[in-house]
């Protein structure tokens, strides 16, 4: 295997980028987090980071610096990263004054620049909901955390577990009972 190869499969070994499983939900006018991080972290202030939604790019961040020349439209002067906290691995972007044309999936592409070139180590997926029906507080910001809901369906399928626990263990039982009831055929 040559020199390059094992060094790029070492650091897909090592390195990871992870967020919350769960989609972001904000209402129009809100700030958006979308959460990215490098696991371990690693200084990636000299690396390339890279926030696409459907091919557009959102904000690109190369060079110690943004690069926001190539940035579509919709995005301008409404995105940011959080370079202070690049070396402990955070790279997750902010999206202010969301608007619903900002939903969908964005995908976190980060890369690093080695001896032999560039070579990219992961990408992450987050979903943006814009749930129009909410208005609120420009000013207030959310991120991706708990989804609606979840915790109803988490205590509907806990109460069908019971309810099958406690049927199994009725059949059980009269099952038992019936094996070593007294009664016996006595022949006259």
């Amino acid at each position: 295997m040559d020199l390059m190869l094992q060094a790029g499969l070492f650091f897909l070994a090592v390195h990871s980028v992870a967020g919350s499983h769960q989609p972001v939900k904000v209402g129009p006018g809100q700030d958006a987090i979308l959460p990215c991080h490098l696991e371990p972290p690693f200084h990636v202030t000299t690396q390339m980071v890279e926030w696409k939604r459907d091919g557009q790019q959102v904000h690109l961040f190369r060079s110690k610096a943004d690069s926001l020349d190539d940035q579509d439209e919709n995005f301008r002067n409404r995105t940011s990263l959080f370079q202070d906290e690049m070396d402990k691995g955070n790279i997750s972007l902010k999206l202010t004054n969301v608007t619903e044309v900002d939903a969908g999936n964005y995908t976190c592409h980060v890369r690093f620049k080695n001896e032999y070139g560039l070579f990219e180590v992961r990408i992450y997926n987050v979903t943006l909901i814009v749930d129009g029906g909410t208005r609120t507080d420009p000013t207030n910001t959310l991120s991706g955390g708990d989804v609606t809901g979840r915790d109803t369906a988490t205590a509907v399928i806990v109460v069908i577990i019971i309810i099958i626990i406690i049927i199994i263990i009725i059949i059980a039982a009269r099952f038992t009972f019936y094996l070593i009831s007294p009664f016996k055929c006595i022949s006259i």
